[in-house]
């Protein structure tokens, strides 16, 4: 015992602990490494509430309006933004509108819960040279 006791002492000179007499468990007791881990995952705030769609027009500039079933969710202008939606949200269409060019309409198809960002890129084609068509 008295030279197991001596090596324990002669290994704790040098740095390092033989028998864990003084190691990190004396040194940081559970209470405060739980306590450290609590703290921790306040961290974490879970899923967003909202998902991002970010909706690019080419060429910039547009307003674009967000529906589900015909219900207007969200309204973005200029062109390119961020719509934030209900996260839940499927089948979604985005219409978009700028002066000189014909409205594009675009349906976004249903997309996971967890999936939280997603783009629609919309083409906005020009009206011919002659103007738009009469309303």
């Amino acid at each position: 015992m008295g030279l197991q006791l001596r090596a324990g002492i002669a290994m704790r000179q040098l740095g390092t602990t033989a028998f864990n007499c003084g190691g990190a468990a004396m040194r940081y007791p559970p209470t405060l490494i739980g306590l450290f881990v609590i703290l921790l995952s306040g961290c974490y705030s879970g899923p967003p509430e909202q998902a991002e769609i970010l909706v690019n027009t080419s060429p910039p500039g547009a307003s674009c309006l967000l529906t589900m079933q015909g219900r207007p969710l969200a309204t973005v202008a200029p062109t390119p933004a961020i719509a934030l939606v209900d996260p839940v949200a499927g089948g979604l269409a985005v219409s978009c509108r700028r002066a000189g060019f014909v409205d594009a309409d675009v349906s976004l198809p249903p997309y996971p819960a967890a999936l939280r960002e997603r783009r629609a890129e919309i083409a906005l084609v020009p009206y011919p040279p002659s103007g738009p068509p009469p309303r």
